[in-house]
């Protein structure tokens, strides 16, 4: 299987409706510190009272009123940070199959894929003596260069020296 595709098993094999009671259950159970949850509930009962938006949005998630109890309170929390997850997990599968798609579109667009190891090797082999003709050209092409300005810097020096009526030594 293609990498995208085992992703995409991957994504569709993420049940989250199976793991919301587990997962509310696992939360309810860490969070035996009783004088804590006390003062969360209480704190979400005064905010709820206020009218915030954190605590309106709690109560729309418990049915549309507000947990009678902290254990309801606890559940919807775990409930709420549970589909938090799930949209995480399920946004960052979506991205990461989305980067896989591209990156087997780079792969199979790299030249020489449709060629074998063989040809890919006679390829390099011709394309490194293609590289050392050119480079030999170009040192031909620098010497050559380097020859003309030589001249070039002789001439000027030589109307110069005769321009300013300076004899060389």
């Amino acid at each position: 299987l293609s990498l995208f595709e085992a992703l995409r098993g991957i994504r569709d094999a993420t049940a989250p409706e199976a793991l919301v009671g587990e997962a509310a259950s696992t939360n309810t159970a860490k969070g035996n510190n009783s004088n804590q949850d006390e003062a969360d509930f209480d704190d979400f009962l005064i905010a709820y009272h206020n009218q915030e938006p954190h605590a309106l949005e709690v109560a729309q998630k418990a049915w549309g009123k507000p947990p009678q109890s902290k254990e309801e309170y606890l559940k919807v929390l775990a409930r709420m940070d549970f589909e938090s997850d799930v949209g995480t997990a399920q946004r960052l599968a979506g991205e990461i199959l989305d980067k896989s798609r591209e990156v087997e579109e780079l792969v199979d667009h790299l030249p020489g894929m449709g060629r074998s190891k063989a040809e890919q090797m006679e390829r390099i082999a011709t394309l490194i003596e293609e590289n050392r003709a050119i480079d030999r050209q170009l040192e031909e092409k620098h010497r050559e260069a380097s020859e003309k300005r030589d001249e070039v810097r002789a001439m000027l020096r030589e109307v110069t020296c005769s321009s300013l009526g300076i004899e060389e030594e």
